[in-house]
Parts: C-alpha cells; sequence; structure tokens
C-alpha cells in the first residue's frame, strides 16, 4: 500500500477496477457509466466529486496503430454552452451557473449528484410539449422529475434536459363526482389536503411528500389499499406527451396501451 503523503485529502477516488479507471481517462468509458457499475467511488466534498468527471472533458479517445507515433492534433474546442431559450417555452429555464440551478437539480436521495445541461421547469403541458422538442431538435437526454422521489435518481440526469413538472401544482376537486384532477407536480400531501377538505381521499403514498404522478404509474401503495386498492386501481385517465410531441388522453376509452404521463393526472377519490 503507497504511503500517505502526510497532508489532508481533499478528494479520494476509490478505484476498484484499474482497468475501468484508465478506460474513462482515455475518454473509452463515461464516468457516470463506471459510477454506476461500482468500479469507481468517490469520497469527499460534494462539489469536488461533481467536478471530477469535468477534468476529461478535454481529452480525445487515444487510438493506437502498429507502426503509429504519436500526432499533435492542437487544442480541443470546449463544448458549446447550453442555449438559454426554449421556442414556446413559458415556464423557467435553468442552466449550470444560474441561480436556483443548484437547488432544482438536487432529489430527495442525496447520493445522487447528477449535473444537467438545462432543466425545464414546467408551467403547462404546452411547456413540455416544446421542452421536448427542444431536446429531440439537439438530440440531449430527458429525464423526467415529479415529486424527485424515486430512489434510482431517474429524475435527473447528467448533461441532458430535465423535464421538471414540479411547478404543476393545479389540484381540481370535484365532490360530486368523487373525482380530483392534479398536475404531475403534486405531492400526496398536497392532493390530500385537497380531498380532505370535501371529506375524500384515495390511495396515496405513505410517505406524504412522494409525487402522485410516478407513484401511481409504479402502482401505489398506500394506507387505503386494502379497501380500496392500490394508486392505478383509481386512475381514471392521464393526459400523456408522447415521445414524439403529441398529446393525448389514456383511459379504459381511449389509448388504454398507453404507459407512462407527462402532465396532468387524474384520480378517483373515495370517502
Amino acid at each position: 500500500m503507497p504511503q500517505h503523503p502526510g497532508f489532508d485529502e481533499d478528494l479520494v477516488v476509490v478505484v476498484k477496477d484499474a482497468q475501468t479507471f484508465a478506460r474513462w481517462h482515455l475518454g473509452l468509458v463515461e464516468w457516470g457509466d463506471a459510477l454506476r457499475a461500482g468500479d469507481i467511488g468517490v469520497i469527499g466534498p460534494r462539489h469536488l466529486a461533481g467536478a471530477l468527471p469535468t477534468w476529461n472533458r478535454r481529452r480525445k479517445p487515444i487510438q493506437h496503430y502498429p507502426g503509429s507515433r504519436p500526432v499533435d492534433v492542437g487544442p480541443v474546442a470546449a463544448p458549446a454552452a447550453p442555449s438559454t431559450k426554449i421556442p414556446g417555452f413559458t415556464g423557467q429555464l435553468l442552466t449550470p451557473g444560474e441561480e436556483g440551478y443548484e437547488g432544482a437539480r438536487r432529489v430527495w436521495n442525496g447520493a445522487i449528484d447528477r449535473r444537467p445541461s438545462h432543466i425545464a421547469r414546467c408551467a403547462t403541458v404546452a411547456d413540455v410539449v416544446a421542452a421536448l422538442r427542444f431536446a429531440r431538435e439537439r438530440d440531449l437526454l430527458v429525464a423526467v422529475r415529479g415529486g424527485g422521489h424515486g430512489v434510482a435518481g431517474t429524475a435527473v440526469c447528467d448533461d441532458g434536459l430535465v423535464i421538471d413538472l414540479s411547478p404543476m401544482k393545479d389540484v381540481l376537486v370535484a365532490p360530486g363526482a368523487r373525482t380530483a384532477r392534479a398536475g404531475a407536480g403534486v405531492l400526496w400531501g398536497e392532493l390530500d389536503a385537497a380531498t380532505q377538505a370535501f371529506g375524500l381521499a384515495t390511495t396515496g403514498g405513505i410517505v406524504s411528500h412522494t409525487g402522485i404522478a410516478g407513484l401511481t404509474l409504479g402502482g401505489g401503495i398506500g394506507w387505503l389499499m386494502r379497501r380500496f386498492g392500490l394508486s392505478v386501481d383509481n386512475l381514471l385517465s392521464a393526459e400523456v406527451v408522447t415521445a414524439d410531441g403529441g398529446v393525448i388522453t389514456a383511459s379504459t376509452d381511449q389509448h388504454p396501451t398507453c404507459s407512462g404521463a407527462y402532465g396532468a393526472a387524474v384520480a378517483t377519490s373515495a370517502s
């Protein structure tokens, strides 16, 4: 084991697979892939850990051919700054360095530390369509955030666009019909507060700060499930933005095989 240098470390990189680390250094392996595979680990301040993979971004993959010799290819151009405007988008667009970006990229699982190039905080379904079109035109990786509570951290991505639905908080309760229509950014505690004002409730999360969209689409267990079934059993319809930017309603009568929802969900309420 190498001798300790005698001073405090700013950052410790734990290399479980030296070959993977070398391949990353050569630009042949993505840093995020190595972390997810468990081949590399980082211990230290979050801001330094997040900056570490950027130290290697200007490198190009090295290729070796029989009889070849190194050639100076000159400086590699820095990546273009992310666009700060999405056509037709009326919500809030955040890019690295802007006020609010650091907080918006955080999710419930504190072990997830990803830095998207854009965070599109949507106010309307039209904003979702505009953000998705923007990502498609630029071939950006897309992540969709509702409540941001998923332990895997799929609500945020590195170097891509996050379609953030958390500002979509509208809840409309129809007591006579015993239904509620809620935006995809609503949390279960917020939906409960709105429905309970009318003496109604539906099967929701056991933890009040989970998002209604992700939990419902995943099945959804809660305190009322033994009597009223899962959250998804009480879902009447969902407004869905498809991958090509279309907007449809998915229900038992319309597009019944459609899955995944970016937009507003409609759920029944039971007393």
